[in-house]
């Protein structure tokens, strides 16, 4: 005698049931081959009996029991097991140094609404509510995912970001020419996936790092220049650690011709020194003298930074506060931070004077808003790449309904520069606003 599964003495019932009466559209559920986390199996549909509409649970003796008593026997080694799996895997997660606590707390957190999707094939994929194709991808295979190129649904290709309901059949499609994109992570609403693309970005920006290291290294041997100077060539590109030089060497944002330049002009390119005193060290190495009362001229960046709050440029009005006996940092005049060591410890700060030559390159950042309109983006950036011929370190673009607003970053040699970037900007048509920011 033949025997049939529970799944199919499940979907027999309802066939039956759905012969005898009506079906309300969009409330089938099936339980069965994706069971509850508390391991409920049931098939659930609304049907028309006696005028009003009731719901209906087809499921089998067992399938009750379960739903009564929760996991019986059979099923509490299972249960017990699934419990130390999900402790050990928050344990990782909160032992991680990568992530940032925004992520952990979003790989913690449970999604409880979901909805049913189908592969080409017709078998189910589950995925969290609001989910993306991309998440589709990412949920059949992660390489899927990572090499994703376009999607089809119901037949329909669509973009990476559209948005998947119950029963939509998928299709992805991928190659492996194609690389994730940052703005990707946006689009996903399964936070398990949002943590797969950003370690892979970060294991990327690492390999890019390394690759910037190899590099540099080369470059020194070329020129006989001691890599233990590469705290001189941080400053003068006003970069945030090693780490952030090598991966601008990686991506050709600063190039072998700028360290080069660099190294054979790196004795007296820039560092601080009083109008009333000589640039020049004494024999016995004593240390410069200070007066907040002299104005002191920036030619050198041995014993300089500049601040990140608020990023001066050449030209920029600035002051000097000294942190230690010969070492400085330099702010903007306007900036807050200035006016508050001004009043608190006026003894240790000067005005300062820029008398450098201008193969200085300074990160800065400029702001943008309008109204949306086709060809706006490009139209900046060739104000800033071709006519300015100005390195871009970074761009932020988010648009809502008809408005659009932006940050880009930018390697400037003085103020002059931005000003002028600027000026262009503002002319361009949807520009509403657009101005210098301290950070990014």
């Amino acid at each position: 005698m033949k025997t049939y599964s529970e799944k199919q003495q499940c979907f027999s019932a309802y066939s039956y049931l759905t012969d005898l009466f009506p079906v309300r559209q969009h409330t089938f559920k099936d339980w069965i081959t994706n069971p509850k986390s508390n391991g409920f199996q049931a098939l659930i549909a609304d049907i028309m009996y006696k005028g009003k509409w009731a719901e209906v649970q087809i499921m089998t003796e067992r399938m009750n029991d379960v739903s009564k008593t929760g996991y019986a026997s059979g099923y509490e080694n299972k249960h017990t097991e699934n419990v130390y799996r999900w402790v050990n895997s928050i344990k990782e997660i909160l032992n991680s140094k990568e992530l940032t606590s925004q992520e952990i707390l979003e790989l913690i957190r449970p999604q409880h609404r979901e909805i049913y999707t189908l592969s080409p094939k017709g078998e189910i994929v589950k995925l969290p509510k609001n989910s993306t194709v991309l998440d589709f991808a990412f949920q059949i295979h992660t390489d899927l995912g990572i090499n994703f190129q376009a999607a089809e649904v119901n037949g329909k290709l669509v973009s990476y970001n559209y948005r998947l309901d119950n029963a939509d059949q998928v299709k992805i499609i991928s190659s492996e020419k194609n690389e994730p994109r940052k703005e990707w992570i946006k689009s996903l609403a399964s936070h398990r996936n949002r943590n797969i693309l950003r370690q892979y970005f970060r294991k990327q920006k690492r390999k890019t790092i390394k690759e910037g290291e190899k590099m540099f290294t080369v470059i020194c041997e070329k020129q006989k220049f001691d890599e233990g100077n590469i705290s001189k060539l941080i400053n003068k590109y006003n970069c945030d650690d090693k780490d952030d030089f090598y991966y601008r060497v990686a991506n050709e944002v600063i190039t072998e011709n700028d360290i080069n330049a660099t190294i054979k002009n790196r004795r007296g390119v820039f560092g601080i020194v009083s109008n009333i005193l000589s640039s020049e060290k004494t024999e016995t190495g004593q240390q410069k003298k200070f007066s907040s009362k002299d104005i002191f001229f920036i030619k050198d960046i041995d014993n300089i930074t500049f601040a990140k709050c608020c990023r001066p440029v050449v030209g920029d009005t600035v002051m000097v506060y000294r942190e230690e006996k010969n070492k400085f940092i330099v702010h903007r005049s306007d900036c807050k931070q200035a006016k508050n060591l001004n009043s608190t410890d006026g003894k240790n700060t000067a005005k300062a004077y820029w008398d450098m030559v201008d193969d200085i390159m300074f990160r800065t950042t400029i702001k943008f808003n309008g109204v949306d309109n086709k060809g706006l983006l490009s139209e900046m950036i060739v104000i800033i790449s071709n006519e300015h011929n100005i390195n871009m370190t970074s761009l932020k673009v988010s648009s809502e309904k008809n408005t659009f607003k932006g940050t880009i970053g930018l390697m400037v040699s003085n103020v002059d520069s931005i000003n002028n970037i600027l000026k262009k900007i503002r002319k361009i048509k949807y520009i509403k606003k657009a101005y210098r920011v301290s950070k990014e």
